[in-house]
């Protein structure tokens, strides 16, 4: 009887954990949301970060390719809610970026700053270029270099001068976490 109680009382801390964790994150990725969402609150010399890309690869460097993609398409569909073009596009790039970030971790790679500041830079990158690509290019819209040149990439560029920044929220946040549970 004793056994049985000691398995249920572990499967209940595990399962708490999860949810505590999910639970932040899913606030984490709320919280910068509406903070991408603002209109020229962190702008630049006219580029605004990217928040929600840096953050979905920090949430896979923890939680694994799993969990990233989970995050990724979560951060994605709630980036699409405001984003002017097919709905679904950003989840699905950014549970692709969060999946292989995991992937990554998970097989290749140790999760350090530097690292994620690497991984963050890549996924900015490629999050702007598809997005460009498929929106501009593929469109047909008038002046597709202008708009690479003077929005998208400035963008990845902040994106990535911030991500080491989303590396030690995460990192706090697993610690945080793991000292409650």
């Amino acid at each position: 009887m004793k056994h049985s109680y000691l398995t249920g009382h572990r499967a209940m801390a595990w399962i708490q954990a999860r949810y505590l964790s999910w639970t932040a994150w899913g606030l984490l990725i709320v919280l910068f949301s509406l903070l991408q969402m603002m209109p020229h609150a962190f702008e630049i010399f006219g580029a605004q970060p990217l928040f929600l890309v840096p953050l979905v690869v920090c949430i896979a460097l923890f939680n694994g390719p799993i969990g990233g993609a989970a995050a990724g398409l979560a951060a994605g569909l709630l980036w699409d809610l405001y984003a002017t073009h097919i709905y679904g596009f950003n989840g699905l790039i950014l549970m692709i970026i969060g999946c292989v970030a995991g992937l990554l971790i998970w097989l290749l790679l140790r999760n350090t700053w530097l690292t994620a500041w690497m991984l963050c830079a890549a996924a900015a990158l490629a999050q702007v270029t598809l997005d460009w690509l498929f929106c501009y290019l593929i469109a047909g819209r008038d002046g597709p270099g202008w708009v690479l040149l003077h929005t998208y990439l400035p963008n990845a560029l902040y994106t990535a001068l911030l991500s080491p920044l989303f590396y030690f929220l995460a990192r706090g946040v697993i610690r945080t976490l793991r000292k409650r549970v």
